[in-house]
């Protein structure tokens, strides 16, 4: 029966909202399609799961004992229906619900009526369900979010329980049914459904996937593309490689056709491609209109074979403008685009004082051909509304769906035998259709399971085993379309995971990672890993644990799934009593912040803290540790990974079972320190930082020769030198200032925040003692020692630079010159028992020296002379400065203390030694 099926749907070539079958409309349960239609498969099993999902028990009553084998699926709730979907796709509906939907799992109440009783009960109970609502209200379509509600279906998670809607893809037999949404649904309504879908199916086979507001209208949008109106311009594409517009008209497109606005996915792909838009536009008054175009990357927008506005070259999302005089009436417009790399964006707006207030281009365009009809409204009549509510009641629709009225739900008058009572292939799971009894069409593998099924539910009198209670959960919710549960000690099989053909729908942002980074985890073991009040989140919220995954997990809500964490719990505990290795304080949690940062076992170089974000792939967030696991897992985890998850390329810090890789920390004992490590995020996101935080942390570490660091250093300007020397004395020069800017002690520089991402601001330093010097030019050529210091600097001031160059010791010496003065300012650290920590030896050469030249020495708030030629500058750095026998004059300047050092030429030349210590 299997290999049947396979071959008549590997035969069928079909559109992507076409039919699922071709002659066969059997209900579609995926996990017994995937557990229960292959040999040897235990069909009683299966039975279970079919009389669930097929609602069976609401109509036939069933003993507590058989109760508790059965997950019944509530139908969804039609109070309100008639304002959620079209009254068209309701008549349809309701005339043959497999031909209708191929696959659904609502039978057919009236497939033995003749044609015309038939007729006559769907429109009745078409007019009653219409009247529960005003008509689905509809919004207009945006074309873009086609485009994102595509990507985000086949991206959140939607592609584990339904086929992808792409043209290509192949049905498979495991996905739940879609059927063709926007013959029942609106934009809005259909949005609202998925959004919140347990507003109206609350047995959560539809899980939510925690959409926001746009999301779910991007999806909706995607859904209803074929009714998102009539196209309004021509489109051909190309594909290669450009940084300008190609010339159009010398290329060969390799698509074309008609779209509705601009539409980038026609494209089919995301980089390296090109499109000629092409219509009309329709201007309502004469006036000069103004044109915003944005792209990313280039664009140019003709109206009347004139460009109008050029946005062209490789580029971020930006903005540019154009005016153009038009007249009433139809206009040729061409808009050209490219796409290089990166994101991709194309939006165009235009007003005018030709009355027209700023609106999309899209508004103006003239359709290249009648829109579809929409459906017209249902006339509602109150007497088919009466009768259709009878029916409603009479045929056992309101056994399965409630529907209130008046705030109460309309009872079922439909008498049915208990379950225990019911023959297989008889009534409801006839083969053929019967008067006054529904129809599922059944496949002969379920009328099979369905058969083993019934008497074995009419004879049971024990409570299933947990095991076989979680193994009939994880089927009824799809859970095996995600998870892998496999063996864990008991006699539990091997079951689940994505299928094979599913798999590259599952992605992540970090393709490195491989399957790890985009496959949602094994529930192997998952009782004794997670604790109850995470168990009950993720039931009740869902969890984004896995930043790195791209599909979500959705929430399936705590109501329905009861006792699944207790007895996964129960199943797989494993649990010792252990109890902690180290009592509780401030100094054991200050050894577990060592090690989780970036000086002990690195933990922060892949993991999220909190807001920080790692370095790497971006982890779970460590401060939720404790929340998610229990204590006895952690520790059992991180001294053997690969145990709990083989392949994972998460470490062993403990690699060695009584030697630590950090013995000197709670003296090397394992156990304490996992410990520590666990008190520490106990304390959740008040925990302080780790060291290696805030930002992608990579710590520039001058061991053995300086380090030289050009970028956005903070105080040293955008193009600041930064030179860090092993001696941990460091200092930024700024390049365009021509001047020191910065020194400092200890750490050198975090590279993270400029070798990450796009690498945008200004970073401080590492290290300690900071001392900042003020935006002044070094030199200047004064009247007199009294004429104040020139408020110019860089270039302004005459000033070039000249570039560095590195001494044997890769130490730099920095070149710049003065108007017609060359100067070679070279730093050197102290020794670690000089007094001096820096000293910068300043060599200026001149072929026509000045007796007018300074050296700003030092400026402050107040400078203090000390002993030995040295100078306090604000209590904090102490400067000398010597240049053979010249001594430095100490001056106010409104309200600035200077320490100025005149420059005295021989031959040329002249020396200047500036020394500091602080």
């Amino acid at each position: 029966m299997r290999v049947c099926r396979v071959v008549a749907l590997g035969s069928l070539i079909l559109a992507a909202s076409g039919p699922l079958f071709a002659a066969e409309h059997w209900p579609v349960v995926p996990a017994f399609e995937r557990f229960y239609t292959v040999p040897d498969a235990k069909l009683d099993h299966g039975g279970q799961l079919l009389v669930g999902e097929l609602n069976c028990t609401s109509c036939h009553a069933v003993e507590p004992a058989a109760a508790a084998y059965i997950s019944n699926k509530q139908a969804p709730i039609l109070s309100a229906v008639g304002s959620r979907v079209r009254s068209s796709w309701l008549k349809t509906f309701l005339s043959d619900p497999q031909a209708a939907k191929p696959g659904t799992t609502m039978p057919n109440l009236l497939a033995a009526d003749a044609p015309g009783d038939r007729d006559t009960k769907v429109e009745a109970l078409t007019h009653f369900l219409a009247s529960t609502g005003s008509p689905p209200s509809d919004s207009p379509p945006d074309a873009a979010a086609v485009g994102r509600g595509e990507q985000l279906f086949h991206q959140v998670g939607c592609t584990a329980c339904h086929d992808s809607r792409r043209a290509n893809h192949q049905p498979l037999i495991t996905s739940v049914p879609i059927g063709t949404p926007s013959k029942k649904y609106s934009l809005n309504s259909l949005a609202k459904f998925l959004k919140d879908p347990h507003a109206v199916r609350p047995s959560s086979r539809m899980p939510s996937s925690n959409l926001n507001d746009q999301e779910a209208k991007d999806i909706a949008t995607y859904f209803l593309k074929d009714v998102a109106g009539a196209p309004d311009l021509t489109y051909k594409t190309y594909q290669g490689t450009w940084e300008k517009l190609p010339d159009f008209d010398k290329l060969k497109p390799t698509s074309e056709g008609q779209c509705n606005g601009l539409d980038l996915t026609v494209a089919k792909q995301t980089n390296n491609f090109a499109i000629r838009f092409a219509g009309q536009l329709n201007v309502a008054k004469t006036g000069e209109y103004t044109f915003h175009l944005s792209s990313d990357d280039g664009s140019r927008l003709s109206i009347d074979g004139q460009p109008v506005v050029d946005h062209d070259g490789v580029h971020p999302a930006g903005m540019k403008t154009g005016k153009v005089k038009l007249t009433a009436g139809n206009h040729p417009l061409v808009l050209d685009y490219f796409q290089a790399g990166g994101g991709a964006e194309l939006h165009c707006e235009f007003e005018g004082r030709g009355g027209a207030a700023r609106q999309s281009l899209e508004s103006g365009l003239v359709a290249l051909q009648p829109a579809k009809a929409a459906d017209p409204d249902l006339k509602i009549d109150p007497a088919l509304v009466e009768k259709g509510r009878g029916l409603f009641a009479s045929l056992g629709c309101a056994s399965c769906h409630e529907l209130r009225e008046g705030g109460k739900a309309i009872a079922s008058s439909l008498k049915a035998k208990p379950l225990a009572g019911l023959t297989s292939g008889k009534g409801c799971t006839s083969a053929t259709a019967a008067a006054k009894t529904p129809f599922y069409a059944l496949s002969k593998t379920q009328h099979d399971a369905l058969a083993v099924t019934l008497p074995a539910l009419a004879k049971v009198s024990a409570a299933p085993e947990p095991r076989e209670m979680v193994i009939h959960t994880l089927e009824t919710f799809n859970c095996y379309a995600c998870h892998q549960r496999g063996k864990d000690g008991s006699v539990e099989p091997d079951r689940g995971g994505p299928e094979v053909s599913r798999r590259d729908w599952f992605t992540t942002t970090v393709p490195e990672m491989g399957d790890e980074g985009r496959l949602p985890p094994t529930l192997t073991g998952v009782g004794y890993k997670l604790t109850s009040a995470w168990f009950k989140k993720i039931f009740a919220e869902g969890t984004r644990d896995r930043p790195y995954m791209n599909t979500r997990m959705p929430k399936f809500g705590e109501a329905n799934l009861p006792t699944l964490a207790a007895t996964l719990e129960k199943l797989d505990d494993k649990s010792t009593g252990q109890t902690l290795a180290v009592a509780s304080n401030a100094k054991v949690k200050a050894d577990g912040r060592t090690m989780v940062g970036s000086k002990g076992f690195a933990c922060v170089k892949c993991h999220n803290f909190g807001t920080h974000k790692g370095e790497g792939i971006q982890a779970m967030d460590m401060t939720l540790m404790t929340q998610r696991l229990k204590p006895e897992w952690f520790h059992q985890y991180l001294v053997n990974p690969q145990v709990f998850r083989p392949g994972t390329r998460m470490p062993s810090a403990w690699p060695n079972k009584n030697k630590s890789l950090l013995p000197k920390i709670l003296d090397g004992d394992n156990a304490k320190q996992i410990d520590a490590v666990w008190q520490y995020l106990a304390d959740g996101p008040k925990a302080t930082t780790p060291a290696g935080m805030g930002g992608a942390f990579i710590e520039l570490l001058p061991e053995h020769e300086p380090i030289i660091y050009r970028n956005f250093i903070q105080g040293a300007g955008s193009r600041a030198i930064g030179v860090g020397y092993p001696e941990k004395q460091n200092l930024a020069f700024d390049a365009d200032g021509l001047r020191l800017a910065l020194i400092w002690h200890g750490a050198f520089m975090d590279a993270g925040r400029h070798w990450t991402a796009r690498g945008e601001g200004f970073q401080p330093p590492l290290g300690d003692d900071v001392v900042m010097f003020a935006d002044v030019a070094p030199f200047a050529q004064l009247a007199t020692s009294a004429t104040s210091w020139p408020h110019i600097v860089g270039k302004e001031a005459g000033y070039q630079f000249r570039g560095y160059e590195l001494d044997k010791q890769r130490r730099p010496t920095f070149h710049y010159t003065y108007h017609d003065v060359k100067i070679d300012d070279f730093p050197q650290p102290g020794s670690g028992s000089d007094p001096v920590q820096l000293t910068r030896t300043l060599t200026l050469s001149a072929a026509k020296p000045t007796s007018e030249m300074y050296f700003l020495a030092a400026i402050g708030k107040e400078i203090k002379a000390l002993e030995g030629g040295w100078y306090q500058v604000d209590g904090v750095a102490k400067i000398r400065v010597k240049s053979g026998d010249v001594q430095a004059v100490q001056r106010t300047s409104g309200s600035n203390a200077e320490l100025l050092l005149p420059i005295k030429f021989q031959s040329g030349k002249a020396v200047v030694t500036q020394e500091f210590a602080w």
